[in-house]
């Protein structure tokens, strides 16, 4: 951490008491009023908009999270780092996208914080916001270019598998209407579709299953979205799961038998000869 700055709330009252304290006891009445003039001035004057506490978090960061909206913008106006991060790699912007203040989030962003920035476990602004189901910031910075299928670097859980394990219904849609890619996997091999079947999400799951996202597909164990399902007795979301996997069955076989029709022409050797008939009574 940096040595404390003059700015900070208990080097400022030090350096006023000991202002004090010398003006009270110098023999020179006219100095000492000095003295406490000066001491008064210093205490009106701003401290560092920068000064950090004990996590490494600035003013700006604190404000950011607690949704002080004047502070943000005083601190902002006074030239306060917009990217500082704390020990944890977390910026005002990300704390906002966490916490759900969306105008202050947006003020950050318009003042120029960079929205792409990832903490210590890889998290972005976007992800972050995601696993609290801020669907309306996630559609913002997505809207802004931040990236909609980063993952952390210790799960591999992209927004969509965060917000589909949680039941953030409107930030999968938003996700899905941004573009995130439905069938990506964590570092187990779990899709979103999985994570909500097992988590019982009914309506993401039928979500995206309405959105395209595959059924078939197994983690690193060989289980589907519905063995997940049944396995966690998620009665209803089995039930839609082994509904859309009848219906995606019964749309394949057709395919399936003229592909093999299909096929079976190409093997044919072609003789150039016409083709035999045969008569009607089979001689």
């Amino acid at each position: 951490m940096p040595p404390a700055d003059p700015g900070s709330g208990s080097v400022r009252r030090g350096v006023s008491t000991a202002l004090k304290r010398f003006a009270l006891n110098h023999p020179y009445p006219f100095l000492a009023l000095v003295l406490l003039c000066a001491m008064a001035v210093y205490q009106l004057l701003p401290g560092d908009p920068d000064v950090r506490d004990a996590r490494g978090a600035t003013p700006l960061i604190r404000a950011a999270e607690s949704g002080d909206h004047a502070q943000v913008r005083q601190l902002l106006d006074r030239g306060a780092a917009i990217d500082a991060t704390d020990h944890c790699g977390w910026t005002a912007l990300m704390k906002a996208a966490r916490y759900g203040h969306f105008d202050i989030m947006r003020q950050l962003a318009e003042r120029g914080a960079d929205i792409t920035i990832r903490d210590n476990a890889g998290y972005s602004a976007l992800l972050l916001a995601a696993t609290g189901g801020h669907a309306e910031i996630v559609a913002y910075l997505a809207s802004r270019g931040a990236a909609v299928d980063v993952a952390d670097t210790k799960l591999g859980w992209t927004p969509l598998i965060w917000a589909a394990k949680e039941g953030h219904l409107s930030t999968v849609e938003r996700l899905l209407a941004a573009g995130a890619a439905i069938d990506a996997r964590d570092r187990d091999g779990t899709t979103a579709l999985m994570w909500a079947a097992r988590s019982g999400r009914t309506a993401v799951v039928r979500t995206l299953i309405a959105a395209g996202a595959r059924t078939d597909l197994t983690d690193r164990q060989g289980r589907t979205a519905h063995a997940l399902a049944r396995a966690h007795e998620q009665a209803e979301a089995a039930r839609l799961l082994e509904s859309a996997t009848r219906h995606t069955e019964a749309r394949a076989a057709p395919a399936a038998a003229r592909e093999g029709r299909d096929g079976a022409g190409a093997d044919a050797p072609d003789t150039g000869a016409p083709p035999v008939v045969f008569p009607a009574d089979g001689r």
